[in-house]
C-alpha cells in the first residue's frame, strides 16, 4: 500500500512539471526573450495610449540566438515587464472580443489577452485590434510579448512565450548616445 501512494506521488509531481511546461504563461520567466520581426503594434506602448492595431507581415520570423525561423501565427499579445519588478497598471477595454484577459503579478507583471485555440490565431498578413481601458507605465520598462508558434527546419511546430528583446537599445548603443551627448554638452559649454 505504502509501493503505490509513492508511485502515485511520483506522477503527480511528474504531470505537475509536464503541465508546467506547457501551461499558460503563469510568471514573467515564462516569456523567453527573442528578436522578433514583421509582427508590431500601430505605435510603441504608452501611458494612456489606449488603442493599437496588432500586425503581422507577410513573413514574420523570430531569432533565437543564432537561429532565425519563420512565424506560422500569434495567439496572444501581452505587455511584459522588462525585468520582472515593474508592476504597471493596465485594465482590459472592449476588445478583442474574441480573446480572454489575463493579469498575471507575481513575480512581476503581465498583461494582455490570448486566443483561446486554433480559430482564434492571428497568422500572416493579417491584424488584429486591442484596446485598454487604463493604461499606465510611466517609468516603468515593458516590451511586448507574444504566445508565438514558428516552423523549425524539420518541420517541426514549436510554440511557446516571447519577450521582443529587440525593442531593448544595446549596451554598445547606449554608451555610443552618451559619449555623443558627453560631445554635444562639451562643444555647447566652449561656446
Amino acid at each position: 500500500m505504502i509501493k503505490k501512494a509513492y508511485v502515485f506521488t511520483a506522477l503527480a509531481i511528474c504531470l505537475i512539471a509536464v503541465g508546467s511546461v506547457h501551461a499558460d504563461p503563469a510568471s514573467w520567466s515564462s516569456f523567453m526573450d527573442a528578436a522578433i520581426s514583421g509582427v508590431s503594434l500601430d505605435q510603441p506602448l504608452a501611458t494612456n495610449v489606449l488603442d493599437y492595431t496588432l500586425s503581422i507581415d507577410a513573413a514574420p520570423t523570430i531569432t533565437l540566438g543564432m537561429n532565425t525561423y519563420p512565424i506560422i501565427w500569434v495567439q496572444a499579445f501581452y505587455v511584459v515587464s522588462l525585468t520582472g519588478a515593474e508592476n504597471f497598471t493596465a485594465t482590459p477595454g472592449a476588445y478583442p472580443a474574441d480573446w480572454k484577459w489575463e493579469s498575471k503579478t507575481t513575480p512581476g507583471r503581465i498583461v494582455g489577452w490570448q486566443g483561446q485555440g486554433a480559430g482564434e490565431r492571428i497568422y500572416p498578413g493579417q491584424s488584429k485590434q486591442i484596446q485598454f481601458a487604463s493604461f499606465d507605465i510611466t517609468d516603468k520598462p515593458v516590451v511586448e510579448g507574444y504566445h508565438i508558434g514558428y516552423v523549425t527546419p524539420t518541420g517541426e511546430v514549436v510554440t511557446a512565450w516571447f519577450k521582443n528583446t529587440q525593442q531593448i537599445p544595446e549596451p554598445g548603443s547606449l554608451s555610443a548616445l552618451a559619449i555623443g551627448i558627453s560631445a554635444l554638452i562639451g562643444l555647447r559649454r566652449r561656446r
